[in-house]
């Protein structure tokens, strides 16, 4: 068990629209509050009024507030996408992390916040054999819609523990597919690609808001919206992780 979490209860939740919790749990979305305070996102991960929540808040000292049971349905994702499944929150647990984000000053994450993250994932990798596929950020599933956690979020950090995926320096660049084509595999939403109710994402989605989420997350020193060659074979290399 996670040492230090407390409870801290969220009303803002529903049912799941899955049979059964221990099957259908399949993946870990993180989160930055974006907001000035911890007390700020405490306070509005808990008001009715709010509309969203998450199964978890870290805060900067590493303190783990668990915000409702692991069988509600959060209110975190949005209008998402990932690997084929659009309801993320019937099938998702959400974890805030306190920083103040990009609107106020984005800043590192400290180290206490990311061990109490490691071992809060391990957990629920091992409790619900969640898949290092599905271990994502905010901006991978709703790109153009979110940033967070950004370019600073330590992935490369986490995947050495087996949480999420980095891929290794010697994978050698495959030339037959396009950047479209890899990402796909990977599992981000396409360009023009409309959800089940036949709207995008977000209305003015483009293309080079996809390529910006896919660059946060596995080229955070290369944000540009651009497919230039580093970011093709980047993404043959996440690509053929995807596909082992």
């Amino acid at each position: 068990m996670v040492k230090a979490i407390e409870e801290f209860r969220s009303e803002n939740y529903d049912n799941r629209k899955i049979s059964s919790i221990d099957q259908q749990i399949d993946t870990l979305v993180f989160h930055y509050t974006g907001m000035k305070s911890f007390n700020d996102a405490l306070g509005r991960l808990c008001d009715p009024t709010s509309k969203v929540s998450s199964h978890f808040l870290i805060d900067e000292g590493g303190k783990i507030y668990r915000l409702m049971e692991d069988k509600y349905r959060a209110w975190h994702a949005g209008r998402s996408y990932w690997r084929g499944e659009e309801d993320i929150n019937s099938f998702s647990l959400g974890i805030e992390l306190v920083n103040p984000g990009h609107d106020f000053f984005y800043s590192e994450f400290p180290d206490s916040q990311i061990n109490s993250l490691i071992e809060l994932c391990n957990e629920l990798i091992g409790k619900y054999n969640i898949s290092e596929k599905k271990v994502v950020g905010h901006s991978d599933i709703a790109p153009g819609r979110k940033k967070d956690p950004g370019e600073l979020f330590p992935w490369r950090q986490l995947a050495s523990y087996g949480i999420g995926i980095w891929p290794d320096e010697d994978i050698p660049f495959s030339p037959n597919n396009s950047f479209w084509k890899n990402i796909a595999l990977i599992g981000y939403i396409q360009p023009g690609q409309n959800l089940s109710d036949g709207k995008g994402i977000s209305p003015n989605i483009k293309p080079s808001d996809i390529v910006i989420g896919f660059q946060r997350h596995f080229m955070p020193n290369h944000i540009t919206g651009i497919v230039d060659e580093e970011t093709l074979k980047m993404s043959s290399k996440v690509a053929k992780c995807f596909c082992s």
